[in-house]
């Protein structure tokens, strides 16, 4: 039986070579692209893999593109594979064995597989994650995303899972930079926001939920054993709280500030007389953009191709 590799995309380019590297070998790579600005569709086309197009929402749970995409696969068995995770060459002949090794007389193939995942805190692998199962690989007729049932598919039939204690089958999944980080907490905090919320925002609770962000991961999820990434990790679902609980008391105290501004108030009115000047959302976040993380010494693959081959 044949394979279908789907990966949803959207300015994907830093880690998509790492990908669809690993996906060598299936029987289709099929990338669907929502308005990436970026490289990402020159980096999907030297490896090969077929392009489709899907309007980009804003969302970062699209259940409709996530559907849009098993529908397109030419095959009947589908991988979802993320832009940032690497499928290991021991899970690409585990699933070929799968499909075409005869089921015995008294039982049906499953209809689904969850695949364990190796998630990362910078390089070091956080195990207290593992096995962080996801159902990746299923017979397209047969699942579905549904709005508010997770960010995993549904499947209509029986599903079975590779076992645990089997780590070179597992998805690697690769580490955020801190880059990666800031615009994932710009989205992620911006959605989150905008949820309904009475609850007054105070010094207190901002300080509460910082606070007891970092205590909960440093110590409560074994941060602490990572040594420097750990903290560092710890601070960052700090900082995730502050921005989230930040951008609540913006909405709570302007809404639409600029809009309803009125003249002579306390802040002026920016002078665009001179000419239009346009700052960067975020110095911080530019700043991130420098940092660049190339060696993940506990990583059971080899890099791709990178500069050489796209210089020629």
């Amino acid at each position: 039986m044949a394979i279908s590799a789907v990966v949803i995309t959207q300015n994907s380019e830093r880690r998509l070579a790492y990908t669809l590297a690993s996906l060598q070998g299936f029987d289709e790579i099929l990338v669907i692209d929502m308005d990436s600005s970026d490289s990402t569709p020159e980096i999907a086309r030297r490896y090969g893999a077929r392009i489709v197009n899907f309007p980009a929402s804003g969302d970062d749970y699209n259940y409709a593109v996530r559907n849009f995409a098993i529908r397109a696969a030419h095959y009947e068995w589908v991988l979802m594979v993320r832009p940032d995770e690497v499928i290991p060459p021991n899970l690409r002949r585990h699933l070929y064995k799968f499909l075409n090794s005869p089921a015995r007389d008294d039982e049906s193939r499953p209809d689904g597989l969850r695949i364990p995942r190796k998630n990362h805190i910078f390089h070091k692998f956080n195990s207290t994650t593992y096995p962080d199962y996801q159902l990746r690989f299923f017979r397209k007729e047969v699942a579905h995303w549904h709005p508010g049932k997770g960010i995993q598919p549904q499947v209509n039939g029986e599903i079975t899972a590779i076992p645990s204690n089997r780590h070179e089958l597992a998805i690697i999944h690769l580490p955020r930079d801190v880059a990666h980080y800031l615009r994932f907490l710009n989205r992620a905090t911006g959605r989150r926001a905008r949820l309904a919320d009475t609850r007054p925002i105070t010094w207190w609770t901002l300080m509460r939920s910082c606070t007891g962000s970092f205590l909960k991961y440093y110590f409560g999820e074994a941060g602490i054993k990572y040594g420097m990434p750990g903290f560092i990790r710890a601070c960052n679902h700090a900082l995730e709280s502050y921005l989230l609980f930040s951008r609540r008391y913006e909405d709570s105290v302007m809404p639409d500030f600029f809009r309803d501004l009125p003249i002579g108030g306390d802040i002026p009115l920016p002078d665009h007389t001179a000419g239009s000047h346009t700052l960067p959302d975020s110095l911080a976040m530019d700043m991130a953009d420098t940092i660049s993380r190339k060696n993940f010494p506990d990583f059971d693959i080899m890099a791709p191709e990178s500069t050489n081959k796209k210089q020629e």
